[in-house]
């Protein structure tokens, strides 16, 4: 799932990007996206908790419609799920994860991919308007 949002995020940026700096620009933005948001680095809990600083408070949206975010907390829970130990299902999670939360992550992906790909038809259709056919 989380390829395919890759997808996605390429096809917007080659909507908005002149074709001879698409490459460079869409690895720099994934690259970027996945390793800011992806909830590690920053901590997750930090960033979504009631008394995070003003920029977090201000950019916590961007986690919420992060695809990398869900996708390695799905996998972590799915690492978990694996082994029976009690300290997992007594203790609380890192990251504000919750065991249970496998399916919502992998939903939120298929709708984070949705977006995406309504964001980049929007921009093609409204790119070079002149060029299209009426």
């Amino acid at each position: 799932m989380l390829y395919a949002v890759a997808f996605a995020m390429g096809y917007l940026l080659s909507a908005l990007v002149p074709q001879s700096r698409v490459s460079l620009v869409g690895t720099g933005f994934t690259l970027a996206w996945a390793i800011v948001f992806s909830g590690d680095a920053p901590d997750l809990a930090d960033v979504m908790e009631s008394g995070a600083s003003a920029g977090y408070k201000a950019t916590s949206w961007i986690w919420v419609i992060s695809a990398p975010r869900y996708a390695i907390e799905a996998i972590y829970l799915k690492e978990l799920q694996a082994r029976p130990w009690q300290e997992i299902t007594s203790q609380p999670l890192s990251h504000t994860y919750e065991l249970g939360q496998f399916w919502w992550c992998f939903q939120a992906m298929a709708c984070i991919l949705l977006g995406w790909h309504v964001l980049a038809f929007i921009c093609f259709k409204l790119k070079d308007r002149s060029k299209q056919n009426n």
